[in-house]
């Protein structure tokens, strides 16, 4: 739960700017991915990283267990007559070189996967651009889903996971 006294950071990973986002992993989960939850097994899996690669204020995830992916979940309603779109970028750790696999799905359904390394990323970002238009008027289920694929540590930065809706 978000006041687990037994919540810590990633190992290496501060408050953006020295300034604490909370001391709380669902409050580092809310400064870039507002409404966005995961699961309590996953809690221990995210860190807040001041900077990657030319962006501010970084989620940062790591799978806990492997095989398993941390899984981020919004359940929302999209307004009916209304083009809504899923949006953000996502990254990976050059250093350590470790690709991974971005599952994205609607009400348990695959919306777009993609593997994610530094031979799949545009300076170093895979921008996500979905198009949620078809879930108009219906409560609908959003995972994001950090999948490793090596035993080594997997990390995924992610900037800004928004839905925006149009007029």
């Amino acid at each position: 739960s978000p006041d687990d006294p037994d919540a810590r950071w990633i190992a290496g990973i501060q408050p953006a700017g020295g300034k604490s986002a909370g001391s709380r992993p669902r409050a580092v989960l809310e400064k870039v991915a507002p409404g966005w939850t995961i699961g309590l097994n996953d809690e221990r899996s995210l860190g807040l990283v001041g900077e990657h690669l030319g962006k501010k204020d970084i989620l940062r995830t790591q799978p806990v267990h492997p095989g398993k992916p941390v899984i981020l979940t919004k359940t929302v309603e999209l307004p009916a007559g209304k083009k809504s779109r899923l949006q953000f970028a996502v990254s990976h750790d050059d250093a350590i070189g470790a690709d991974w696999q971005l599952i994205i799905k609607a009400n348990g359904n695959d919306l777009h996967r993609a593997t994610i390394s530094e031979k799949t990323t545009k300076d170093h970002w895979h921008t996500v651009d979905i198009d949620l238009q078809k879930f108009a008027g219906k409560r609908t289920k959003l995972e994001i889903h950090h999948l490793a694929l090596a035993a080594l540590p997997s990390y995924a930065y992610w900037d800004k996971i928004e839905i925006q809706t149009q007029p």
